[in-house]
Parts: C-alpha cells; structure tokens; sequence
C-alpha cells in the first residue's frame, strides 16, 4: 500500500483524488495540502510518512515545478506525480527535467490515475500517451547515433509502458538477468544514471512510436 501526499488548491479535485485513490483500498492518503508552502513546512519538520507526492502544476505560491525542483534536491526518496490541466509543452519537459516519474492530465480517469501510482510505486515514470505524444513531438535528436540494438529498442519500448524487469523477461522469453544487462548498455548510451531515467529519455529521443 501506498501512502500519498496531495497538494492542490481546489479543494473539490483533493477530495475527489482522495476518494478515487482509495475506492479500492489498494492506496491511502495521509495529508492533503492547498498550498505548497505549507506542505513544504510539515515535509521539513518530520511530521509526514509518505511515498507519493501528487503535485498540481499550478499553486498560488509556488509552482508545481519549484516544488518538484525542491523534492528531487532535498528528498529525492519521494515520488513525484504532476497533475495538470494544460497539455502545455513547457509544464511537461519542465516536469520532466526536474525528476518527476509521471505528468498526468486532471481530465485523466481513476483507471490511469492509479496504473501511474502503481507504476511509480515500482519505481518506473508512467506517461499516458497523450503526454508521451506531447513530448516526442517536441524533440528533434536523431535516434541513429545512439547505435541501439533491436533488443534494446524491444526493451525500452516497455520500459516506457512500465513493465518490470520480470515481466520484461517473460515477454521477451529471457533471463532477467538479461533484461539488466540491457538496462545497463541502455543507461551507458543514452547517458542517463538511473534505470527510471530511461523512460523519459526515450520519449525525449523519438524512440517510443505511440498509436
């Protein structure tokens, strides 16, 4: 089960996210803030015991983004999922480039609002295809330079669908082991640290093709 964290200034989508998020008793929301700051104050004073942060893009204070910049420095432990209405461009690679694991649309459904937890959860990035679209539009880095393998591509492909290294594994019909073996010559080209950096920097790259 994971506990959850939701900053947002509409009171209504808070308990609207809070109801969807524990229907199925899967999940449960520990705190719930309208303003960032405030949120920020309990965070640094110990008082919160939590995994997931939902983040709206924009707060009367301080922006989603200023946030997610302050969880990935100072508590880089924290998932971060933003929540926006806008399909802004801008908002999402920002979004992106500041560590969060998944963007998500307030016109989502409780069906791909809880898929994104579960897949965070487990440590991927979840984009719906929508946003995954809105990025991959935007990027013109050319994919031939990278010299991936078939395999890699295979790989990468459902690393961005969030699939795990097992279940990988079982689509693919090979050893875990090999799926990490891959990871490894995938993070080593396309120069990123973490394996949940690589879904991100798929779809940044055009390497995803979405439907």
């Amino acid at each position: 089960m994971a506990k959850i964290v939701i900053v947002d200034d509409h009171l209504i989508v808070m308990e609207s996210l809070q109801y969807l998020i524990e229907d199925e008793g899967k999940h449960q929301v520990v705190a719930k803030f309208p303003l960032a700051q405030e949120f920020l104050i309990e965070l640094k004073a110990g008082n919160l015991y939590f995994e997931i942060l939902i983040l709206d893009v924009k707060l009367p204070d301080l922006s989603g983004i200023e946030v997610a910049k302050i969880m990935r420095e100072k508590f880089p432990e924290i998932k971060v999922i933003l929540l926006s209405q806008y399909k802004n461009k801008d908002f999402v690679l920002a979004g992106l480039q500041e560590g969060v694991m998944s963007y998500l649309l307030k016109s989502c459904s409780g069906e791909e609002l809880i898929k994104a937890i579960e897949v965070v959860s487990n440590n991927l990035t979840f984009l719906s295809q929508e946003i995954a679209t809105i990025v991959v539009k935007n990027h013109n880095s050319s994919k031939i330079t990278f010299n991936l393998t078939e395999r890699e591509r295979e790989i990468l492909e459902l690393i961005v669908f969030g699939f795990s290294n097992k279940q990988i594994a079982q689509k693919l019909c090979i050893e875990t082991d090999g799926v990490e073996y891959h990871k490894r010559n995938l993070r080593q080209k396309l120069k990123v640290n973490k394996s949940v950096e690589l879904a991100v920097k798929a779809i940044e790259l055009g390497f995803v093709h979405l439907n």
